[in-house]
């Protein structure tokens, strides 16, 4: 099987490799209308399966020049950054040198983001000649690409044309490029055959093609082609067509299904052996086959010429596969018929494999030959490594099959199994089995019948399962027992203390969880390094260190790209975690981006990590005044769904609803929210802002000095002292004094987006007291920076011209005080031309005659 490696991912050359064209029939009324528009900037071909899309992209393809057209079969596989991938290569492949740029994005962070597709957009403008690209398979790709395909094609995407092939219509905004005329569409009932087509085809099998037989043949497929290809090698075998005939017209029989039976039946006997000895293979070679049938006189290029449903899948005829419904009838009539020569021929298959490199593979034909014990055997040791190497093998979900004697002949195998389960993204597969595991071992604790290293790992695969599933408390548990069940040096045991301290820092528990680093030893593999690091930063950022924060993540990120270019699920959390510094230091536009991104992280391991990034991503998108924020907060609602209400994950989505509500001015949803909270401080900021905003200042200097008790934490000190200048205003109090401690406690790491959400008043206070000082990066962001609106401002009118620049919005913040033109520019190490430009053109956005007149109108649009 030939590959190719591309950054660092692998591919068939037959994943690129345009089909062998079918010369059965020719489509030329369907040639000619993909050949009407070439500018059009998207063509679909859609039907079922066996309906002939790939055969007739394959001829429209053979119509072409072959450095015109670039293929791209698609699989399961291909989501993301694999996708994009394999797509730059597929075109590189007809126009050499295209995409480099953007491989080179992609293999910083294996992340589709914004930039990736502006850059692929930039690329594509820059092609000297048109190009075409066939995505064949669509149907099999996950939604982000559909997205990624959709923004590009409202772009234009310049000197490339998208043709797709697909069972189902691709979410690619179909109803507006049909409106504007960039749409060319072949769908099901355009590819049936009609009467002519039909009589083509059944001449070319040998089969009669009077007008009776195909009217009957026509009438009972109803013109789809694999069924009457099927029909065709059915009623070429003389003795039997008068029955063949007689079923078709039958109404009660199932038509489709009979013709598969049909076509077995009417084989000789060497060549329907040969057939049943390679069903297993999900893609042939000739050496597996002789594998699976050896001393057989038949060939795949014999299957081939008999026109009995193979699929050749590249041009030097290297690989095959059968039609996957003619597959799945071969497969079935082989069990039924003779399951021990179906187990027989899976493992030749899975020695093959193994042979060859191939462990996926090989796992599934072991585990389909009955074999389950040496097939999950053979993915206990390296699990870690391998995921680590983003190496690690796709292995069939068969937790649900494992029978108690198939765990109890190998505890420390399934205890294998379930790590390989929880590291490819099946946590509640894993917990279900190593908690069967357990119950059989008699585990209830650290103590038990298996050796301790296996023991540990088994809670460790609990431990995680839970926090995955956005369990804390659960974590925190298992966790605990994994670390007392074993060698404090092992890697299961630094993953366990990395899973209970991120549990313990979602809970509010930063100090236990800082300790349960700190008495962690250090690990000796990458995956667990990478894990302690991850937590070390999550940690750190959870109590307000962002400095800190921000250089562990970073650090770790660049490790990680640097050893395993394609593990982009190590690296999501430490770019979240980075992602969301540069947010609380009022980057908002900028960590947007990032974070969206990460939320559409598939790995449902990382399910922590997406709602970190989710839950600052609403907090960016509120700053800026996108109502999204309170879609995305559903968004993790959803996706913790079946997580107790206990969890710490929960009550963090609920406090940022509940401060969502409270900005809209719903007190009543806030007061409900804040009543289903589990976590004391979290409860006690949500009440402390409510009660301030009914009015009930008694409660709410109760409730602070509750919040003042319980800060530890420079994160807490800020919360605290927020709270503390928002009832010195209510009260008519020292503001000044209080904006002063909120400024002395957020300039040391940067805090910026704490004192947006604040509000105006608030924002407004500090600011007024940072005018004073000497300007600093952190001055300046915090000047340029715009408040979060909430129901306590609505009666601040919007500003409705256009938006200031941040620039703009800092040399704002000093035409309000009464430093002169060139005491800015000295302030701000520019020209004082430059500044009066920059008044020039603020007074222009707000309609202002003055500087005072600006600063008004600026106040009144929440500028300052």
């Amino acid at each position: 099987m030939a590959i190719e490696r591309t950054g660092g991912a692998t591919f068939a050359r037959s994943k690129s490799a345009v089909p062998v064209a079918s010369t059965w029939v020719t489509r030329a009324d369907l040639l000619a209308r993909l050949g009407q528009d070439p500018a059009a900037p998207l063509t679909v071909v859609l039907g079922p399966a066996g309906a002939g899309k790939t055969s007739l992209l394959g001829q429209w393809a053979a119509t072409r020049d072959p450095c015109d057209v670039a293929w791209l079969t698609c699989d399961r596989g291909d989501v993301d950054a694999r996708f994009w991938r394999a797509a730059l290569r597929a075109v590189a492949a007809v126009r050499p040198g295209f995409g480099a740029t953007c491989l080179d994005l992609l293999a910083l962070d294996e992340r589709v983001d914004h930039q990736l597709l502006e850059c692929l957009l930039a690329e594509a403008e820059a092609l000297d000649d048109p190009v075409a690209l066939v995505l064949d398979d669509l149907h099999l790709v996950g939604p982000a690409v559909h997205d990624h395909l959709r923004f590009l094609l409202s772009r234009g995407m310049a000197q490339i044309r998208l043709l797709v092939g697909a069972r189902s219509e691709p979410w690619l905004g179909l109803d507006r490029l049909r409106v504007t005329g960039g749409l060319v569409e072949v769908r099901e009932a355009d590819l049936r055959f009609d009467a002519r087509a039909v009589r083509d085809v059944l001449r070319r099998l040998g089969a009669p093609a009077d007008a009776h037989v195909v009217d009957l043949v026509q009438g009972r497929t109803e013109g789809w082609a694999a069924g009457v290809q099927l029909a065709g090698l059915a009623l070429r075998d003389t003795r039997r067509r008068d029955d063949v005939i007689a079923r078709l017209a039958s109404s009660d029989a199932a038509a489709r299904d009979y013709l598969w039976s049909e076509v077995l039946d009417a084989q000789p006997e060497h060549v329907r052996e040969f057939l049943f000895d390679t069903c297993v293979a999900e893609v042939l070679t000739p050496a597996l086959a002789a594998v699976l049938a050896p001393g057989s006189a038949v060939t795949l290029e014999d299957v081939e010429r008999a026109s009995l449903m193979l699929v050749r899948l590249d041009p030097a005829g290297t690989e095959f596969r059968y039609h996957q419904l003619f597959a799945e009838l071969l497969r079935s009539r082989l069990s039924a018929l003779d399951p021990e020569r179906e187990a027989a021929l899976h493992e030749r298959a899975a020695r093959w494999h193994d042979e060859h490199g191939r462990p996926a593979a090989a796992f599934r034909h072991r585990w389909r030959a009955g074999r389950r014990r040496d097939a999950i055997a053979g993915v206990q040791d390296g699990v870690l490594e391998a995921y680590a190497d983003a190496a690690l093998p796709v292995f069939d979900d068969a937790e649900r099959v494992l029978t108690d004697d198939d765990l109890r002949a190998s505890l420390q195998a399934a205890v294998g199994y379930a790590s390989a389960l929880l590291v490819q993204g099946f946590p509640q597969d894993a917990d279900r089995l190593a908690a069967r595991v357990a119950a059989l071992a008699g585990e209830s604790g650290p103590s038990g019948v298996l050796e301790a290293s296996t023991r540990q790992q088994l809670w460790c695969v609990r431990a995680l399962s839970a926090l995955a599933l956005g369990d804390t408390r659960a974590t925190v548990r298992h966790g605990r027992t994994a670390i007392e069940s074993g060698p404090g040096d092992d890697e299961w045991s630094a993953l366990a203390s990395a899973g209970v301290a991120r549990a313990l820092a979602w809970q509010g528990e930063e100090e236990a969880a800082d300790e349960t680093l700190r008495t962690a030893r250090e690990p000796f593999g990458r995956a667990a390094q990478a894990e302690i690091a991850g937590t070390t930063a999550h940690v750190l950022l959870a109590q307000g260190h962002l400095e800190r924060a921000l250089g562990v993540a970073d650090a770790l990120a660049e490790r990680m790209r640097a050893a395993a270019p394609a593990s982009h699920d190590l690296r999501l959390h430490p770019e979240v975690v980075a992602a969301s510094v540069h947010l609380e230091r009022g980057r908002s536009s900028y960590a947007a981006g990032i974070l969206a991104a990460a939320g559409e992280h598939v790995s449902a391991l990382r399910l922590p990590a997406r709602v970190l990034a989710l839950l600052g991503l609403s907090r960016a998108l509120w700053v800026q005044g996108d109502d999204d924020a309170f879609r995305v907060v559903d968004e993790c609602r959803r996706l913790l769904r079946h997580a107790p209400t206990t969890s710490g994950l929960v009550d963090r989505v609920r406090a940022r609803r509940a401060r969502l509500l409270l900005d809209t001015g719903d007190l009543d949803g806030a007061a409900s929210t804040m009543d289903a909270m589990s976590s004391p401080w979290l409860r006690r900021i949500v009440e402390a802002h409510l009660r301030l905003a009914d009015g009930d200042l008694g409660r709410a200097r109760a409730t602070l000095e509750n919040v003042e008790r319980d800060a530890r934490s420079p994160r807490r000190r800020l919360d605290a002292s927020l709270v503390a200048l928002a009832l010195a205003q209510a009260e008519d109090g020292d503001i000044v004094d209080a904006a002063r401690q909120v400024l002395a406690r957020a300039e040391p790491e940067g805090w910026v987006l704490p004192l947006q959400e604040a509000g105006l008043a608030s924002l407004d206070a500090v600011r007024g007291v940072a005018r004073s000082r000497t300007v600093t990066p952190f001055v300046a962001a915090l000047l340029a920076a715009r408040p979060v609106t909430g129901a306590r401002d609505l009666r601040v009118p919007r500003l409705t011209g256009p938006e200031l620049s941040e620039r703009e919005r800092t040399v704002l913040g000093y035409l309000a005080t009464s430093l002169t033109y060139p005491e800015i520019a000295a302030t701000l190490f520019v020209s004082v031309n430059t500044i009066k430009t920059h008044a020039k053109n603020i007074m222009r956005k707000l309609g202002a005659a003055s500087r005072a007149d600006a600063v008004v109108r600026a106040r009144e649009a929440r500028y300052l």
